[in-house]
C-alpha cells in the first residue's frame, strides 16, 4: 500500500478469487448495486482455470457507463486467499478499504451505512455489522437501525469475521498484511494483530454481510483429514504466536472458541501427537471457565484412555447438549 491516507471517499473492495466464476458474478453484482459511490474494486484471481478471466472482463464492459465505479482484473498463480489480499491491497487507492470473499454478496446499503460511522470515527478505525445467511436474503434486508456504539478494540471482542468490517486505509497499513504462511484462520489471526491496536471502531446491528452456505465447502472436506488438521493446529500456534507477543497473555475465555474447535478436530480425525499439539495450544491461554475444566478433562481422558475413547466420550456429551 502507497503511504497515503487514499482517495478521500473512495472503496476499494478487494475481492480474491479461485475457481469461482458464476459466484463471482453474483458477488460483484451486489457491489454493483451498492446506493454509495465512488467504489473500486480489485479481483485478484488466485490462478483459477474455470474461465474467471473472461467471466470478468464481460461484467466490466457491462458497468461502463458508471463513472463512479472502476473495476481492475489482477491475475496471479495460485498462492492462497492471503496473497491475493495483499496482492489487491497493493493496486488499492481508497480511504476504506473491504475484503469480500468471493462466494459472498453484500447487503445494497452496506457502504452508506458504514462510511457514514467511519467519517465519526478517527483515521485508524473500523465500522463492522451482523452477517446473514445468503439463503434468507430477502429476510436479512431490513432497514438499516440508527443505533450504534462506540468502543475500543480488545481481544474479547474481536469480529469472527473480517469481511464483516469495513477498515480505514490506515488502520489497514497499521495492521500489516495479511499472514501467507497459513492455509486457513487467516482473518481470525488477522483480526488479533487489530484487536491489539485497541482501535475505536463502530457496530451496526443489522445483516449487512450475505455469507453462501453452500455444500461444496472443500475447507470443511479438508478439515476432516489429518493434514487439514495439522493446518488447523499451524493456525492455532501462529495465533498464539501473535497474542503472547502483542499482549503478554493468552486469549480471554470468549475469545478461545476457534482454538476449541481445533482440539475437537484433532480428537476426531487428528493423529495421538495432533491431539497432544491442541491441547497444549489451548493450556497456554489457561481461560478460568466451565469450558475450560471440560477441555482438561477430556486431555486426562485421553492420555489416560486414548484418543478413541476419549472422542466417543467427547461426542456423546456433544450430543446431549444439542438435545438438552
Amino acid at each position: 500500500m502507497d503511504s497515503g491516507s487514499g482517495d478521500q471517499g473512495l472503496v476499494s473492495v478487494v475481492i480474491p478469487t479461485y475457481n469461482r466464476s458464476r459466484l463471482l458474478v453474483e458477488a460483484l453484482d451486489s457491489v454493483a448495486i451498492q446506493t454509495y459511490r465512488p467504489i473500486e474494486i480489485l479481483v485478484v484471481d488466485d490462478g483459477s482455470t474455470d474461465g474467471t478471466e473472461a467471466h470478468v472482463r464481460s461484467w466490466i464492459r457491462e458497468q461502463a457507463d458508471d463513472p463512479c465505479l472502476t473495476v481492475e482484473y489482477i491475475c496471479q498463480k495460485n498462492q492462497g486467499p492471503s496473497a491475493a489480499r495483499n496482492r489487491g491491497l497493493l493496486h488499492s487507492q481508497g480511504e476504506y478499504i473491504q475484503f469480500l470473499d468471493s462466494d459472498d454478496q453484500l447487503h445494497a446499503e452496506r457502504f452508506a451505512a458504514h462510511v457514514k460511522r467511519l467519517r465519526k470515527l478517527p483515521s485508524k478505525a473500523f465500522v463492522f455489522s451482523d452477517i446473514a445467511p445468503l439463503t434468507e436474503e430477502e429476510g436479512s434486508r431490513k432497514t438499516v437501525v440508527d443505533e450504534w456504539e462506540r468502543s475500543k478494540t480488545r481481544l474479547k471482542n474481536i469480529p469472527n469475521s473480517a469481511c464483516r468490517c469495513t477498515y480505514t486505509r490506515d488502520l489497514v497499513r497499521a495492521v500489516g498484511p495479511w499472514n501467507e504462511s497459513i492455509p486457513l484462520w487467516e482473518d481470525w489471526e488477522y483480526s488479533v494483530r487489530l484487536a491489539s491496536l485497541r482501535v475505536p471502531f463502530s457496530y451496526l446491528g443489522v445483516p449487512l454481510y450475505l455469507r453462501r452456505m453452500h455444500p461444496e465447502d472443500q475447507l470443511s472436506d479438508r478439515n476432516t483429514t489429518e493434514e487439514g488438521v495439522g493446518e488447523v493446529l499451524d493456525a492455532m500456534e501462529t495465533v498464539d504466536n501473535v497474542v503472547k507477543a502483542v499482549t503478554g497473555r493468552g486469549l480471554p475465555a470468549n475469545a478461545l472458541g476457534m482454538h476449541l474447535r481445533g482440539v475437537t478436530q484433532a480428537l476426531r480425525y487428528g493423529t495421538d501427537e495432533q491431539v497432544r499439539r491442541a491441547f497444549a495450544s489451548w493450556k497456554r491461554h489457561e481461560p478460568r471457565t466451565a469450558q475450560h475444566v471440560r477441555v482438561r478433562a477430556l486431555e486426562v481422558l485421553f492420555r489416560a484412555l486414548g484418543r478413541r475413547p476419549a472422542r466417543w466420550l467427547y461426542e456423546a456429551y456433544a450430543r446431549l447438549r444439542a438435545s438438552a
